[in-house]
């Protein structure tokens, strides 16, 4: 069992969320690890979704309102995680309502049996239109989605050791298997008249009828392969990538014995004591809707959310509408110099806001409230490093405190912490340049 800091417990509401300030982080530490984690997982599922006249760019603000100032955090970031592990593209679908109904699955079904959302996600219009299952017939079956649904979305092309998970004809069988699984009026229609009832064997297991789909998701959902393959999505969305073998092996198990329960496998991925490890700390790339949204959180900001979608496609992320079918590669792909550009562009904008009617205006004040009694430069920066999480070298940190005693014009002032000035400028400046550096990008 690890320490259960300030540290640990802000780590576990950045990677679980999307960070928070520090009254928040104080509340999860008094709580402590094991009660902060089911805290954090006691969400009410919901069915909540953009349901006004509008465009991919009018549904993201509404998503990102959720995720910036929502009490559900969690179940935000798990919508963002099946959005981009079962990837639909608005460029192909053209159509808000649909995938918008999809987000709403997604939120749905965020903990839920993996058996379940799979099933749910093969019966869901945006996908079925997506990947073609719409033009696969009994009589000319479409073999697209029965691939994608073994490669990408539950088992992978290989297994852990190299070995291959799947043929060519066990997709062509399992292609047999969604004939007739259609849209109609966005909503899913299964045409029995175009579905092929009969024998196939699918990994071994030989179904028929019209249940055929259903017995293969069921097989697969609960089949080892399918639980190692989960675990590693999820531990390297929420932890570091390339986990250890035993760690997964470990991680399997829960979500096995758990029926293939979501929430079983996410309560043990946050207990583990690797979870806080180095690794966690330093591995994991973050991604630009959880860099900013982070941020936002983190500083309390108020947000208006008008241009937010076409800064976070600007940094290489547009929400529902991911590069292709594989979602986001993450890892250091997100990095290259136009997209940290544009991130460094809004982490100012950010962190400058301050008028009424400013699009961001963070609260830069609790990174002096309940300071000690003479508290200076030096104090105020642990706080401000401990808050964002950011792994600063002792470099950097001396560098920022000789630039908070410092006035404008170069001449040496003690950094006050009461002094409104002091903190409206050299805190602000403070927390800019922290969240420029390549190490928050890690945090």
């Amino acid at each position: 069992m690890i320490d259960w800091t300030y540290d640990s417990a802000a780590h576990l509401l950045r990677r679980a969320g999307f960070g928070a300030p520090r009254k928040e982080v104080a509340a999860a530490l008094k709580r402590g690890q094991v009660r902060t984690v089911d805290s954090l997982l006691k969400f009410k599922p919901s069915s909540d979704r953009f349901s006004k006249l509008g465009d991919t760019a009018d549904a993201t603000r509404w998503w990102l309102a959720r995720m910036a100032s929502g009490k559900a955090p969690l179940h935000e970031k798990l919508v963002l995680f099946w959005h981009g592990h079962f990837a639909t593209t608005a460029a192909k679908v053209e159509d808000i309502t649909m995938l918008s109904s999809q987000n709403a699955m997604f939120r749905r079904l965020a903990k839920a049996s993996f058996r379940e959302l799979l099933t749910a996600v093969s019966q869901d219009p945006a996908m079925i239109f997506f990947l073609d299952n719409i033009d696969n017939h009994k009589d000319a079956p479409n073999e697209n989605y029965a691939r994608e649904l073994m490669e990408l979305f539950s088992l992978g092309v290989v297994d852990l050791d190299g070995n291959a998970n799947y043929t060519q004809n066990d997709v062509r069988e399992l292609a047999r298997c969604f004939t007739g699984w259609s849209t109609s009026n966005r909503r899913f229609f299964f045409d029995r008249n175009d579905h092929d009832i009969g024998v196939k064997t699918v990994l071994g297991l030989q179904v028929a009828g019209n249940e055929d789909a259903q017995a293969v998701i069921a097989h697969l959902a609960a089949s080892r392969t399918c639980a190692l393959f989960i675990a590693k999505k999820l531990w390297t969305f929420f932890a570091y990538p390339n986990p250890e073998r035993a760690l997964l092996d470990d991680l399997a198990d829960v979500y096995l014995a758990g029926d293939t329960s979501i929430e079983a496998l996410l309560r043990a991925i946050f207990l583990r004591d690797e979870f806080y490890s180095a690794r966690a700390r330093t591995e994991h790339v973050s991604s630009p809707v959880e860099f900013t949204v982070g941020a936002l959180r983190t500083l309390g900001a108020k947000v208006r959310y008008d241009d937010l979608p076409y800064r976070l496609s600007d940094m290489g992320q547009e929400l529902f509408n991911p590069p292709n079918v594989a979602g986001w590669p993450g890892g250091l792909s997100w990095m290259n110099s136009v997209t940290r550009f544009h991130r460094m562009r809004t982490t100012w904008d950010i962190v400058s806001g301050r008028a009424k009617d400013a699009t961001f205006r963070p609260d830069v004040t609790q990174f002096v409230t309940k300071l000690p009694r003479g508290a200076g430069a030096a104090q105020t920066l642990d706080r401000i490093v401990e808050t964002l999480g950011v792994a600063a070298t002792e470099t950097t940190k001396d560098e920022l405190v000789a630039y908070m005693n410092t006035q404008a014009e170069g001449d040496p002032v003690p950094f006050n912490p009461k002094s409104k000035n002091a903190v409206d400028q050299k805190v602000r400046g403070a927390v800019g340049v922290l969240l420029t550096l390549p190490e928050a990008y890690l945090a």
